[in-house]
C-alpha cells in the first residue's frame, strides 16, 4: 500500500473524467447523546458507504468519443484446440464518458455519488483509485458516478439524474403509523418496490447524446421542477440509502435519471 503525505494531496491532478474525493461521512459509526457507537458496515454494503464526499480536484475536461474500434483477439477454444478470432468494439479512448455533458463539478464542492465504485474499490483493494494519506483515504470517481453536488445553498444536478420526492400510498402512511406505534408486519414488502410516482424537487440540464447501445439521442425537456412524475421501479434507488445518515436535507429522496421516466401526470392522491 503506498501511503501519500497530507501536503502532497493538493497535489494530485485527475485525468481521464475522474475526480478525487474525500468522504466528510463516516458510516460506520453513529452518536446518540453523548455516546459514540461503531459498527462493521459491511453487512449492507449499499446502505453503509460513503456517498457524501468533498471534491478535492476534478479533471481539466470531460472527454466524450463515442467512436468505437474494432478488436480482434486470436484465442484458442478450449474445447476444440482450434484457433479462432473474436470480435468486439471498443471505446477508441479509455474511460469516455457514455453521455455528452459539460463539466459542472469544482474544488471544495460536496458531492454524492454512487456507492457501487467505492465496494468494488474496497473488495479488490484497488489502489488505483483508492489513495491512503495516513488514516484518511480519498478515491479517484469516475464523473459519470457523481449523482449532484451542493455548492452553500445551489444544488446543482449532473449526468442525467433527478431528485424525487417518493409519493407514498395510503397503506405505506398506514404501515408507517403502525410501525412508530411498534407494531411491524414481518411479510410486508419493501418500500423501496412500491415506488411508483414522486414529485421532482431537483433538475439539472437535459444530457446532449447518449451513446449506448439502449438509448439513442439525448434527453427531453419537459419535465420541471414540481412535476408528479411515474418512473420505472426497477432503476429507482435512494440517493442516501441509509436511514440513518440523511445529509442532503433530512428528508428521503430518490434519484433517477430523466431518460427512465415513464411520464408527467397529475393526481390528487395515490391509492394504495
Amino acid at each position: 500500500m503506498m501511503d501519500i503525505s497530507q501536503e502532497r494531496i493538493p497535489s494530485i491532478r485527475p485525468l481521464n473524467n475522474y475526480v478525487l474525493v474525500e468522504p466528510i461521512v463516516r458510516t460506520d459509526e453513529v452518536e446518540y447523546k453523548t455516546l459514540k457507537l461503531y459498527f462493521d458496515n459491511r453487512f449492507d454494503r449499499a446502505q453503509y458507504q460513503p456517498v457524501v464526499c468533498r471534491v478535492m480536484a476534478c479533471c481539466k475536461h470531460i472527454i466524450y468519443d463515442p467512436v468505437k474500434i474494432r478488436k480482434s483477439t486470436p484465442v484458442i477454444d478450449q474445447i476444440t484446440k482450434q484457433k479462432r478470432t473474436d470480435v468486439s468494439w471498443e471505446p477508441r479512448y479509455p474511460n469516455t464518458m457514455p453521455w455528452k455533458t459539460k463539466k459542472k463539478v469544482k474544488y471544495d464542492d460536496i458531492c454524492w455519488i454512487n456507492y457501487y465504485p467505492i465496494v468494488r474499490a474496497e473488495d479488490e483493494h484497488d489502489e488505483t483509485v483508492i489513495v491512503y494519506s495516513g488514516k484518511k483515504k480519498y478515491y479517484l470517481i469516475h464523473y459519470s458516478e457523481i449523482y449532484c453536488v451542493k455548492r452553500k445553498d445551489d444544488v446543482i444536478m449532473l449526468n442525467g439524474w433527478i431528485l424525487v420526492q417518493p409519493i407514498k400510498s395510503e397503506k405505506i402512511l398506514r404501515e408507517e403509523s403502525l410501525k412508530k406505534l411498534g407494531i411491524v408486519f414481518p411479510t410486508q414488502p419493501k418500500e423501496q418496490s412500491l415506488d411508483k410516482y414522486g414529485i421532482v424537487k431537483y433538475i439539472g440540464e437535459p444530457i446532449e447524446e447518449y451513446e449506448d447501445e439502449y438509448f439513442c439521442g439525448g434527453d427531453d425537456d419537459l419535465v420541471q421542477v414540481g412535476d408528479t412524475v411515474r418512473f420505472a421501479m426497477e432503476y429507482n434507488r435512494r440517493l442516501e440509502q441509509s436511514p440513518v445518515f440523511r445529509w442532503f436535507s433530512g428528508d428521503e429522496l430518490i434519484v433517477t435519471r430523466r431518460r427512465n421516466l415513464l411520464g408527467i401526470c397529475q393526481m390528487a392522491k395515490v391509492m394504495s
